[in-house]
């Protein structure tokens, strides 16, 4: 079992959350159809409030950085938010903290930036 974090932040590019989520919680279904364990696909934000994407579409994250599982792979969006996020520590310092126990961290287009403001 893989467990999958999605990181959610104000005007997140929907995009990049959605089309990865669509991948990797179909890959789960196929791998869970032939007895494999199931994966675990969960969405994190700083708070428990609805998240507003880039669009408009809002999302409700499953857990905030204080109670989420622990995370095998870790995905960073990206979006016009990265450019206000790149300022905010506690997100910063969450991402670096996880990051070093994941697998796996990876980032999708300018999700890039919060990487590296990571440290990571």
């Amino acid at each position: 079992m893989t467990s999958y974090g999605f990181l959610l932040f104000d005007d997140v590019e929907e995009l990049d959350v959605v089309g990865p989520w669509e991948v990797i919680t179909a890959s789960a279904m196929l791998r869970a159809s032939e007895g494999a364990n199931p994966d675990t696909t969960v969405m994190i934000a700083e708070r428990d409030q609805p998240v507003r994407c880039a669009k408009g579409m809002v999302v409700v994250p499953h857990h905030t950085f204080a109670d989420h599982p622990p995370l095998d792979v870790i995905v960073v969006p990206g979006g016009q938010g990265t450019r206000t996020q790149i300022d905010n520590a506690t997100l910063l310092d969450w991402l670096a903290s996880v990051g070093q126990t994941a697998s796996w961290v990876t980032s999708v287009c300018t999700g890039s930036l919060l990487l590296v403001g990571s440290g990571l």
